[in-house]
Parts: C-alpha cells; structure tokens; sequence
C-alpha cells in the first residue's frame, strides 16, 4: 500500500505488544501470496471510476478537516521539540524608585547639611536595564524527550488518520458509482418491463375487442389482470427513476459539489476483476492505516507514561543574563556598563495535593485504553477479510444460480408466449412467466452490484491504497502548509 508520508507502523523495538492470537492464515481459505502494492481502483477496469475517485480524493471536504488536523499535530509536534531547547529572549527594562533614609542628616545641591538628625529624607532612583536572558531545562531524565516521542507519535497517528479516510472515500465513491450503474440498468428493465406488459396489455385487449371467445377463460379479467401488471410496471419505473438522481446526489457530495443530481453514471456495471491476493493475517497489521493509527496511539500513551513518571524527578535548569544597566535611558548602549549572571536552579516536587502521582496513575489508564482501542480495532479488521472472503464464495455462487433462474425464465416465457399464441395457454400464464423473468434478472443486477461492492469491501479490509495520500491539497486558506 502507498501511505501518506509519516504513516508507518511503529519500529519492532518499540512497539507495544499484545496478547491476542494472530492465525497464520484465514480461515476462509485464500492466496497467502503477498497483496500487490496496486491501485486497486484501476482493477476495475473502469476510466471514468478512476477519475471520479482521483477527484473525490482531491476535493472532498470530510477528508479536508483530516488534513487540517494533520496541520495542527504537525505544529504541535514543534511546539514539543521546542521544550528541549535552550530558550533566548531580549528585555529592556525600566524603573523608578524611591528610597528612605531616618536619622541622618540631609545635604543639599551645595553640600550643606540639612534637616534634623532623626528627620526622614528620601532618595529617588532610575534604572534602565538592556538585557538577554538565556533559559535551558536540562532534560537529564528524558521527561521532555518522552513529551517529543508521544507528539511525534500523535503526528504520526493523524497521518495515518488520514489515509485511512483516503482509503474509506476511495470506497464509498465506488460503491456509490456501482450502485448509480446498477439503478440505471435496474431502470433500463424496469423500461422493458413496461414495454412487455404494454404489449402483452395490447393484445389482450385485441382480442376482447374483437370478441375473441377461448374455453374456460374471462377475457374481462384477462384484460384487467393485464392492466394491474402495466400499473404496477409504471410504479417500478418510477421508483427506479426516482433512485438515480438520489444517488447523483450522493456521488456529487462526496466529490465536493453542490448535489443538484446532474453528475452523470455509469452506463452499467463493469466485469467483476479477479479476486487480489489476501496475504497473511499477521501482515495485515502492517498494511491497514487505521491499524497503524492505533497502534501509534498507543505508543504515544505509552511515552506519556514515561513523561509523567520522569515529572517526579527534579527538574534542572540553567539561566544566564547579559546586558547593561544605567541610570540614564541614553546609557544602556554603554559597553562600559556591562552586567551579567549565570546560575543553576534545582527543583524537586514536594508536595502537589497528589497531582503528579495521579496523572502517571491516568496516563497508565490511557495506555490500557488504548492498548484495548488497538486490539479491538485488529479483531474488527481480521472480521472485515474473513466476512469479505466468506461473502465473495457466497456471492459467487449465488450469482451462478441466479443467471440459471434468468436462462430458466426466458425459456418459461418464450413457451408460454407461444402456447397463448397458439390458443393453448391462458394470459396469467404469461404474465407470471413475464414478472418472473423480470424478477430473477433485476436479482442478477442486483448480485452483480453486491458482487463488486464485495470486491471493494476486501481491497479495502486488505488495506489496498490507491496513490500517494498529499494532506496540503485540501488547505485551501492562502500560506497553509
């Protein structure tokens, strides 16, 4: 599968194990031969598919917000290397101050002595100080390297977030595009439905105008019965008219338009692709995104824990000052009025009200969480393959039998069709063999749809990518990205 750049599993050393049994195949038996690294869209054989998918990818407003998100990890990853750096800022500072002075004697601009001893005299003061100001925590525990990994983790997981929901549009657009091709072929029948019924209507209705008599049969009813079935042709039609401009509607959502129920579909559906290779169980946790996305998560709950735990620990950290300081504004440009500090500080938790022991204590539930998130999120994608496997089987042979019903049907009506010609059959004869046939071959568009949608379901359970995933190309605000 081709990711999006960042989503990839965790490195072996460092991942979080779990105990959950991993089979080393499927139960419902297929190819263990490794899944191509395919687009599995272009399989279907279908160009205007294709480019519908490449669009939706491009335009979709849902996939949109994940790209956003992937913005806000990334600048949040930053902000977390940051901590680890040395931290330089500029000041200038200004003050004034007075000063007291009880029991001495006062002078004045001449030097004579003033005021009584005992007297209070005050002394006004104006500093102004240019400095830089040097702040580095040394992260002798690893406490801000763990806050780094668990937001490289998180930036990692949004990424895979996001191929994920490349990958999951990649399907609903697909199916959505299957299904519009089979309401219209479904249309198409439910046209020559009507057209049979009509002329099965008319010549009926011949035949009781012209007074046409045959034993043991009501040409009155014949007719109506004739009629109920043009009735019920016109209220089918209409439903199917009825479900493709729904289903434009819903194509053109998904690839970003306003729904009007203009886009165009398919003409009918395409040949069902041969069946993709299904690999082994274990190679399916490296090849899903949402699999990675746990995964990454739990990891990064897992350097949470470390972060908390190192909090606990003292916290050093050294600081300097450079600058000048004078009396006079016009003086802080005086190199000769230089002044400077270094020092070292050391800071040991001692009592928080329980805080910092209460947050390793939540940080290790929020590793159990996720370690539970992922494990389920696993035993959800090995069901996807195994139903997807077992529903192709199913399918297959349902569509064997269902093509049989329709080759059975069309003969049922050509013999019925003649027998009524010939004056041996009766008209609900003919109407039962028509409706049948109808039926069995809207069930065989019907399994055909369901067929390829299948087929989209596995490709996606398998993780099959469809390109490179590029998150900047939904950030339409100017300067993004």
């Amino acid at each position: 599968m081709t990711l999006a750049a960042g989503c990839v599993s965790v490195p072996e050393g460092e991942k979080s194990l779990t105990d959950l049994p991993i089979p080393r195949g499927w139960a419902e038996h297929a190819a263990a031969k490794p899944v191509a690294d395919s687009d599995w869209v272009v399989s279907f054989g279908d160009a205007s598919l294709t480019e519908l998918v490449v669009l939706a990818l491009r335009e979709n407003r849902d996939l949109g917000k994940l790209a956003a998100r992937i913005q806000t990890a990334e600048a949040e990853a930053v902000i977390a290397g940051a901590a680890g750096r040395p931290e330089l800022d500029g000041g200038l500072r200004s003050s004034r101050s007075q000063s007291n002075f009880i029991g001495l004697p006062g002078t004045n601009f001449f030097g004579q002595v003033t005021g009584q001893p005992g007297a209070v005299l005050s002394s006004l003061f104006n500093q102004f100080e240019l400095t830089l100001n040097l702040r580095w925590e040394l992260d002798i525990w690893g406490r801000v390297r763990a806050g780094q990994a668990a937001s490289l983790e998180r930036l990692q997981a949004s990424r895979c977030d996001y191929e994920a929901a490349r990958l999951s549009l990649a399907g609903q657009t697909a199916r959505t595009w299957f299904q519009l091709a089979a309401a219209a072929e479904q249309a198409r029948l439910a046209e020559e439905a009507l057209r049979i019924f009509l002329e099965t209507e008319r010549v009926v209705e011949d035949e009781f105008q012209e007074g046409i008599r045959r034993p043991g049969r009501d040409a009155g009813s014949e007719l109506s019965l004739a009629r109920v079935d043009v009735a019920n042709a016109r209220a089918a039609l209409a439903v199917r008219d009825a479900d493709l401009p729904r289903l434009r509607r819903r194509l053109e959502v998904l690839l970003g338009r306003y729904p009007q129920g203009a886009e165009a579909g398919a003409e009918g559906l395409p040949a069902l692709p041969g069946l993709p290779a299904a690999g082994l169980p274990a190679e399916l946790l490296e090849r899903r995104p949402d699999l990675m996305a746990a995964e990454q998560r739990l990891a990064a709950a897992d350097h949470r824990v470390m972060e908390a735990k190192r909090s606990l620990l003292p916290a050093i950290s050294l600081t300097s000052a450079y600058g000048t300081s004078s009396p006079e504004l016009s003086g802080v440009l005086n190199g000769d009025l230089v002044i400077w500090n270094l020092a070292s500080n050391l800071a040991q938790p001692v009592l928080a009200g329980g805080q910092l022991r209460q947050n390793v204590k939540a940080r290790q539930a929020d590793v159990d969480f996720a370690l539970a998130e992922y494990e389920q999120t696993v035993l959800n994608a090995f069901q996807e393959v195994e139903d997807a496997l077992s529903h192709e089987k199913f399918l297959g042979g349902q569509q064997g039998a269902t093509a049989e019903a329709v080759r059975m049907a069309e003969e049922a009506m050509r013999r019925t069709r003649s027998a009524y010609a010939d004056g041996l059959g009766d008209v609900l004869s003919v109407l039962n063999a028509q409706q049948r046939l109808i039926n069995a071959k809207s069930a065989l568009i019907e399994v055909r749809r369901q067929r390829l949608e299948n087929r989209v379901d596995l490709h996606l359970a398998l993780g099959g990518g469809f390109g490179e995933g590029k998150p900047e190309s939904h950030l339409r605000s100017a300067g993004k990205m």
